[in-house]
C-alpha cells in the first residue's frame, strides 16, 4: 500500500448518547481526503473529510451515538478494518415461570403460571418455585428479596439493609436461572444480573403480595333469627359455605331448648 492508516481507539464500548472521537494516523502518501464508513445493520453510509495540510493526523467525532454500529476509514489505496462502537444493552427479565405449592391445609393442587411482568401474589405460606428467563446470556443472577420492616434492636427505627435477603439463583442455561421463595412477610424483590464483561446490573423492583386467607362466608337459609314453631316440627334448612381456597367440611350446630313442664309452667331450671 502507498498509504497506511492507524485508527484509534478501534473497538470501543460507550454509554448511549455519548460522543465518540476517532483519531487516524497516516503513514506513506497522504491523501487529500479520508472517507469514514459507517455500517448500521444492512445500511452503509460514508462521509469524506479533508486532511489538513502539513499534518498526518486527523480526528473525527461521531455525535451522540444512539445505537451500536461498525466503522472503517479509507485513505488513498488503504481501507482499515471495521471496528465496533458498542452500546451495551441492559439485561432484562424476559419471562417468569412459577409453580405455586399451596399450604397443605388448603388441599389445593399445584398451580403453574407464566408472565413477563415479574410481579407475583399468592396465599401466605405458599412456596413458589421460580424460573427466570433473561434477554441475554448472563453468568450470575441473585434475588434481593425485601421483607416487612423490623424495628432495630432497642429502637423504633427500622434498618432497611436488614430487610433485604439474598437468594442465589441456580444457572440452568445461559439465559435461565431458577430459585424458590415462600410467601411469608415478603413485599418485593429485585434481580441482580452479572453479564460477561459487564458490571452487575439491577432490575426494577417487582412486587410480592402475600394474601391473607379470608374466613369462609356462611349463609343459613330457612330459619329466621326469631322463628317460633311447634315441638317436633321439621324445618328444612340450607347451609351455604363459600371460601376463597375451598371448603373441606361444614356443619350445622344447634342447642336444644328445655321441654315445657307437664303442667305447662316454666321449668325451674329456666327460671
Amino acid at each position: 500500500y502507498r498509504t497506511l492508516l492507524t485508527v484509534a481507539p478501534g473497538d470501543i464500548r460507550v454509554k448511549q448518547g455519548e460522543d465518540v472521537t476517532i483519531r487516524v494516523r497516516i503513514e506513506g502518501r497522504i491523501p487529500p481526503v479520508l472517507a469514514i464508513f459507517r455500517q448500521l445493520k444492512d445500511q452503509r453510509t460514508s462521509e469524506e473529510i479533508p486532511v489538513p495540510g502539513g499534518t498526518n493526523r486527523v480526528a473525527y467525532t461521531f455525535k451522540a451515538v444512539a445505537q451500536s454500529f461498525a466503522y472503517a476509514v479509507r485513505g488513498g489505496d488503504y481501507v482499515s478494518p471495521f471496528y465496533t462502537i458498542e452500546i451495551p444493552v441492559p439485561c432484562e427479565l424476559k419471562r417468569l415461570e412459577t409453580v405455586l405449592q399451596y399450604p397443605a391445609y388448603t388441599r389445593q393442587p399445584e398451580r403453574k403460571q407464566e408472565s413477563t411482568a415479574g410481579d407475583l401474589e399468592a396465599l401466605a405460606g405458599t412456596r413458589a418455585e421460580l424460573r427466570f428467563t433473561f434477554s441475554q446470556p448472563i453468568e450470575e443472577a441473585t434475588m434481593l428479596v425485601e421483607t416487612l420492616p423490623v424495628p432495630a434492636a432497642g429502637t423504633n427505627a427500622t434498618n432497611s439493609a436488614a430487610n433485604l435477603r439474598r437468594v442465589p439463583l441456580a444457572r440452568t442455561s445461559p439465559t435461565e436461572f431458577s430459585g424458590a421463595l415462600t410467601f411469608q412477610d415478603v413485599i418485593g424483590y429485585q434481580l441482580v444480573m452479572v453479564a460477561p464483561l459487564h458490571p452487575p446490573s439491577r432490575s426494577r423492583k417487582y412486587d410480592l403480595r402475600a394474601l391473607a386467607d379470608l374466613p369462609p362466608d356462611l349463609q343459613l337459609n330457612g330459619i329466621d333469627d326469631q322463628t317460633e314453631m311447634p315441638a317436633d316440627s321439621v324445618v328444612p334448612a340450607t347451609l351455604v359455605a363459600r371460601d376463597d381456597y375451598g371448603v373441606t367440611e361444614a356443619g350445622l350446630f344447634f342447642r336444644a331448648g328445655s321441654p315445657p313442664s307437664a303442667a305447662g309452667g316454666v321449668d325451674p331450671a329456666d327460671s
